[in-house]
């Protein structure tokens, strides 16, 4: 039985048939491939292991700087999306459908990120921990996870925790769409669980609707269960500009961590290239 806030594996793939074709718009827009991209750069032709892919957005954007790019989801629906978006599928680039906290790969990878914080589906931490001693398996030395954590302002936050919750709109897509999303965030006065539900429009007309339980993180959290799993963390950063973390002032949560060398967690061999 999943403990209260936990979201079950069917949960989260109905969650996402649902939101699926409002996602894409929603994510389109979002300014991140300049810091994916610097990331990728930052070995020669990295070996990628992607947690969450999603719809393929940032599987596409990394495929020609990457030697191999294995991009995992738990959701046929998107990767369903993600091979439509990739069609052709680069020969360098394989889908997984698997969920990540049974992660059992046979090869280590030189980086491995998490992009649009599918931890936020993990409502436990022992859950986290779980995925995380996964990422510390199988990173390879001198490799870099990132962690692109869900994140709320300390007044958004406030304003989720407040009887009426925190509400927010706005478009999708171009704006001969017509297309809008809806938010109501509410959260329980202690605690990092939240709640959100969201609504879609297509002008005055609702068109979808969906809910789900993130949790948020906070710094002090990431930094410890990196540490529990045998990971440190190189650099917390407030945006994708790589502003320094600043919680008054940051868009975002972005953590990057490297193996602890002080902690030796079971590796996997180093990857070779299959094509499967």
């Amino acid at each position: 039985m999943p403990s209260p806030g936990t979201q079950s594996k069917e949960e989260v793939q109905e969650y996402y048939r649902t939101v699926g074709r409002f996602l894409e718009l929603e994510i389109a827009g979002r300014r991140d491939s300049g810091y994916w991209q610097r990331r990728a750069r930052e070995q020669p032709r990295p070996h990628v292991l992607e947690l969450g892919a999603g719809t393929g957005r940032v599987t596409r954007l990394l495929a020609p700087l990457v030697e191999s790019l294995v991009a995992v989801d738990l959701s046929p629906e998107m990767l369903g999306r993600a091979r439509r978006n990739l069609d052709p599928l680069p020969s360098n680039v394989h889908l997984v459908l698997a969920d990540m906290r049974e992660l059992r790969f046979t090869c280590t990878f030189d980086l491995i990120l998490a992009a649009n914080d599918p931890f936020a589906h993990l409502s436990t931490g022992g859950e986290r921990d779980q995925v995380l001693r996964h990422v510390a398996r199988h990173l390879r030395p001198g490799g870099l996870f990132v962690l692109d954590a869900v994140w709320l302002t300390p007044s958004a936050r406030e304003k989720a925790r407040s009887p009426g919750g925190w509400r927010r709109s706005r478009s999708l897509g171009e704006p001969e769409d017509k297309l809008s999303v809806a938010e109501h965030w509410t959260m329980e006065r202690e605690g990092l669980q939240a709640r959100v539900e969201y609504e879609y429009r297509e002008g005055d007309r609702v068109v979808g609707r969906a809910a789900f339980r993130p949790r948020l993180w906070t710094p002090e959290e990431v930094a410890g269960r990196f540490l529990a799993a045998g990971l440190r963390v190189r650099r917390i950063l407030g945006g994708y500009d790589e502003r320094p973390w600043d919680p008054s002032s940051a868009s975002g949560l972005i953590v990057e961590g490297e193996l602890d060398p002080e902690v030796a967690p079971e590796a996997a061999p180093p990857f070779h290239q299959s094509r499967s």
